[in-house]
């Protein structure tokens, strides 16, 4: 109860700046933590916990940040919420994501190290809340990055599974057929307790040495100086945990076009089918509006088949290359957490937001390729913003073993915000 109590309090004092939260329920956490029985043995037995807005949560409202839902209530919990649930975890609320989770940016939701940026998305309320100390664990999604991106600007650890191993029913979609639910904790001996208890697994704990490859600078352009040089001192601690040699994997940039033919309208035809598009049409901010409306009038079935041709061959290549290592190291997002500013600006007689691209690009393949990664942080640049470290691979219990090793070896992942510190 003392734990719950201090969170709610913390959330008071800090979410006026941070804006992580779109609802709590104070007296469904207070009363649930004290419902607890002093021999409830429940691996997340009185744990705090924020679930992104677009899960289901019982008698909560789940709007998907957007007005196109405005007063939507939940009847039922989403199955992995009822698996948090049933696992001791006291839900607090609905942390604020992008709208209807279609960006990296999730306005206006602060970065805890810097309010004048944002905190990636779309799960960005979520990893902002478990940042700032509002919860020690956190539900999101992810499509292209989702989970990734926003635990890796805010500092902290976060889990995209394969495809189909959460359930993802009772979550609204993005776009299907790259859709997971993931969580966000500070560490990853703690992901792998969520990912026990959401994919009602027992994952495997394995031990060095291990098999790991690492991206190219060639496959990887652009990258930031200070992610870079956060990333050069990874690889040498991960050195210690085995060998690491270079991965011949496809240039991450020549996903992008492909990317957007073939994920663009899977998300049109989600609101079409939902009856939200486009009845609804004046209720969507303008950026996702402008989204929907320029799938509808310039993307084509032609584009959409070859879009997913070519993320057939990229995603071949690339899975083919990630499975002869453990794991696959590159950069969690090649620039540190942008400032508001930057984040919406939108190039000139364009739809693109060119910070989203360059935010997702490192990601994405990993989604459209179907397979796995964890992000935790691995250092910050020269600005005091946090840099994430991705590891791809095949198997979660493999990922985050090598996570937690990488984790025993460096203390990144124990820094807090300091105007969020309890």
């Amino acid at each position: 109860m003392e734990m719950i109590e201090r969170c709610l309090q913390h959330i008071k004092a800090t979410d006026g700046s941070l804006k992580a939260w779109l609802f709590l329920d104070e007296n469904e956490a207070r009363d649930r933590a004290q419902a607890i029985s002093p021999d409830d043995r429940g691996p997340l037995a009185g744990v705090p916990a924020g679930i992104k807005d677009i899960f289901d949560v019982a008698r909560m409202p789940t709007t998907a940040a957007s007005r196109v839902l405005r007063g939507n209530l939940a009847a039922t919990d989403a199955p992995a919420v009822a698996r948090l649930r049933e696992a001791g975890a006291i839900i607090l609320g609905k942390t604020n994501t992008h709208e209807f989770a279609y960006g990296f940016v999730s306005p206006p939701t602060a970065n805890p190290w810097d309010l004048n940026r944002i905190p990636g998305g779309s799960s960005g309320g979520s990893a902002a809340a478990v940042a700032a100390s509002h919860c020690a664990v956190a539900l999101g999604s992810d499509t292209g990055g989702s989970v990734r991106v926003p635990a890796a600007l805010c500092g902290v650890s976060g889990l995209k599974p394969k495809a189909g191993s959460i359930p993802i029913e009772g979550v609204i979609p993005l776009a299907p057929s790259y859709d997971v639910v993931g969580p966000i904790a500070r560490m990853a001996a703690e992901l792998r307790v969520l990912w026990d208890v959401l994919s009602d697994t027992a994952s495997a704990q394995m031990e060095p040495p291990f098999r790991i490859g690492f991206a190219s600078e060639q496959a990887m352009p652009e990258l930031d100086a200070g992610v870079a040089a956060a990333f050069e001192e990874a690889l040498a601690t991960l050195g210690k945990l085995g060998k690491v040699a270079p991965a011949e994997l496809p240039h991450f940039q020549d996903f992008d076009g492909p990317r957007a033919a073939a994920f663009m309208p899977e998300v049109l035809e989600v609101h079409r089918a939902a009856g939200w598009w486009p009845d609804r049409a004046s209720d969507y901010t303008e950026e996702i509006r402008s989204y929907l409306e320029f799938t509808e009038s310039r993307l084509t079935p032609q584009s959409f088949e070859d879009g997913r041709r070519e993320i057939d061959r990229l995603g071949s290549a690339m899975r083919n290359e990630v499975s002869k290592f453990d794991v696959v190291a590159t950069p969690t997002c090649s620039i540190p957490a942008p400032t508001h500013e930057q984040a919406a600006h939108v190039e000139e007689k364009s739809i693109r937001r060119p910070v989203a691209a360059v935010l997702g690009r490192l990601t994405s393949p990993v989604n459209l390729s179907g397979l796995a990664a964890v992000s935790i942080p691995c250092g910050f640049t020269s600005e005091g913003l946090p840099v994430g470290l991705q590891l791809i691979g095949k198997q979660e219990d493999v990922l985050l073993s090598v996570a937690e090793a990488f984790q025993r070896e460096t203390s990144w992942h124990e820094h807090r915000p300091p105007s969020f510190e309890i």
